[in-house]
């Protein structure tokens, strides 16, 4: 996509999230979660925020983890602007977080999400995820969660 580029969260732009996340619809106490959680990631050199802005507009973010213990990286979360999706953005994302994860020489990435997020397990699964385990009452006393993952075939 023409325009598009791909940074690293800085500190300055914590109200460009923070304007995204009310855009999406998120309430506010996901969003200072969300804050939080990325804020933490950024202080931690296993972590990576990733930024999608198209000129100067943020439209989509990937927060991830990778650890040194087992080699794995985790995805803590994906969002796209609702105006800004079906369009290769969170595709993007999702492989610059690959191969970030594969210069650290882990042996894949994982992640999780609500078992009714068919959108975003269907998405998960055409980037080559696989669904590992389903994790009863893990995000709330009436819904599951699901653990996706994808090892590289090839030795890291």
């Amino acid at each position: 996509m023409n325009g598009l580029t791909i940074n690293y969260f800085a500190n300055n732009d914590h109200d460009r999230v923070e304007l995204l996340l009310r855009t999406i619809g998120w309430s506010e106490q996901y969003i200072k979660g969300q804050l939080i959680s990325i804020s933490n990631l950024c202080s931690n050199q296993e972590g990576e925020v990733l930024l999608a802005c198209l000129d100067v507009n943020l439209i989509g973010l990937i927060q991830i983890q990778h650890y040194t213990w087992n080699r794995l990286s985790q995805i803590h979360g994906l969002l796209i602007s609702h105006s800004w999706r079906r369009n290769g953005i969170a595709k993007t994302l999702v492989s610059h977080c690959e191969a970030t994860a594969k210069s650290r020489k882990q042996r894949g990435i994982y992640l999780d999400t609500p078992i009714d997020n068919h959108g975003g397990i269907d998405f998960y699964t055409a980037c080559g995820f696989s669904i590992a385990y389903r994790m009863p009452l893990f995000y709330n006393d009436d819904l599951d969660g699901v653990t996706l993952q994808k090892f590289f075939s090839e030795q890291v």
